[in-house]
């Protein structure tokens, strides 16, 4: 008798370990995919924001007005890269140790100004040129 119930109690502990491994497993699964499906739908929500074009000063949070004032790109002719680049790593390396802020304004301005370059059309963009040369 003794054996019996030392045999069942075994029995018992090792299928509780079994079990709890299992639900373990199950467990890390189910949080692995949860953690895929809302990475992939706020990829997808990002995705729609930056096809929107009206939504871009919402996700940089700056306006293409304010960002020009703070690279000093006062016309049209002077959206070029190159003289953004050259705005942009000059008040990047004076701003660097004096405030995160204003470090992130820069950087801010720099990213809108791009996103608005990319976003235009190719005729704008050869017309922009043409005013360069």
């Amino acid at each position: 008798m003794y054996d019996f119930a030392k045999s069942l109690v075994r029995t018992a502990w090792v299928g509780g370990r079994v079990f709890l491994k299992c639900l373990k497993k199950s467990l890390l699964e189910e949080i692995e995919q949860s953690r895929q499906l809302a990475k992939a739908r706020y990829e997808d929500q990002r995705e729609r924001r930056i096809a929107d074009s009206g939504n871009h000063s919402k996700e940089l949070k700056i306006s293409l007005q304010e960002a020009k004032m703070i690279l000093d790109v006062t016309d049209e002719v002077q959206l070029l890269e190159e003289k953004i680049e050259e705005n942009y790593a000059r008040l990047f390396d004076a701003n660097t140790k004096t405030s995160l802020y204003l470090l992130s304004k820069v950087v801010r301005a720099r990213e809108r100004i791009l996103l608005e370059l990319k976003t235009r059309k190719p005729a704008e963009r050869i017309k922009q040129i043409k005013y360069k040369l």
